[in-house]
């Protein structure tokens, strides 16, 4: 029997999009995935930024982000086996932070995202940056934060696993490559990125279009092969998953206030 996998990633709170996580929260729990991989930047950490406030983001505190983020987990962790966390660039930026500021390191194991999200959680792995910037799933499939942004980005991916699938974030985008390695008999390699859960507009490029797109990856591992699949959302308000259920917010379509609200206190 194959196991199965959903992985997500770029929520970037307090800049997520409410709707997008509350899908992924519903499609979790009715796919109770073998392993769920958030795949970085589940903060967005502009708090310890360099650069100025990102116009029309909330400006919340850090204490409350890794509230919301830790009640988010719990509601996944219900349903999911087991829990992998790759950080992503805007964690690794409290790092940045400490290592220039003085007072900075002083409060870095207090806030450190490696020790506050994965704190008190069994069947828990967070990857760090400086550790490695790749996890293997499988000998075969391996899910990294991003090694590039570029409009290539799947095939960067796909140059730099040198023959294993990868599943990866970063981008924002939802892009998918299947390239064949031994023709003769049919193998292939994957790679593949499921988009963004954050709001999809990037407020410091206002009035340009973006091709970033809300959604994630669900796939199959079996015991010598494995099948990925990307589940992006419809109208703001639905996503179909592989079986062919369609997920929806609520049956009249919830708004993004009740959902946000929702989230903050931690209902399902």
């Amino acid at each position: 029997m194959a196991k199965t996998l959903i992985a997500f990633g770029d929520l970037h709170i307090p800049d997520h999009n409410p709707v997008a996580v509350e899908l992924l929260c519903k499609a979790v729990e009715l796919v109770k995935p073998d392993i769920l991989i958030c795949l970085g930047d589940l903060l967005d950490c502009n708090q310890f930024s360099s650069y100025p406030p990102t116009f029309g983001v909330e400006e919340t505190d850090y204490a409350d982000d890794v509230v919301l983020a830790c009640k988010i987990l719990d509601r996944l962790q219900d349903s999911c086996g087991r829990l992998v966390m790759i950080e992503g660039n805007h964690e690794q930026r409290i790092a940045r932070y400490a290592a220039n500021d003085r007072k900075g390191k002083g409060t870095y194991t207090m806030l450190a995202p490696h020790i506050v999200l994965p704190k008190g959680r069994r069947r828990c792995r967070y990857v760090q940056m400086g550790e490695r910037d790749f996890y293997k799933i499988t000998p075969q499939l391996w899910v990294t934060h991003g090694w590039s942004y570029a409009k290539n980005a799947v095939g960067i991916h796909m140059d730099i696993a040198q023959g294993h699938s990868v599943i990866f974030g970063h981008t924002h985008r939802c892009d998918m490559r299947v390239f064949p390695i031994r023709a003769t008999c049919g193998a292939s390699v994957t790679a593949i990125s499921g988009g963004c859960l954050c709001n999809l507009r990037p407020l410091y490029r206002s009035g340009k279009p973006v091709d970033w797109v809300n959604g994630f990856v669900q796939g199959y591992i079996g015991k010598h092969s494995h099948t990925l699949y990307p589940a992006t959302m419809q109208d703001n308000k639905r996503i179909i998953l592989t079986d062919g259920t369609e997920v929806a917010t609520t049956n009249n379509g919830q708004n993004r206030k009740g959902v946000k609200e929702s989230l903050r206190k931690g209902r399902t």
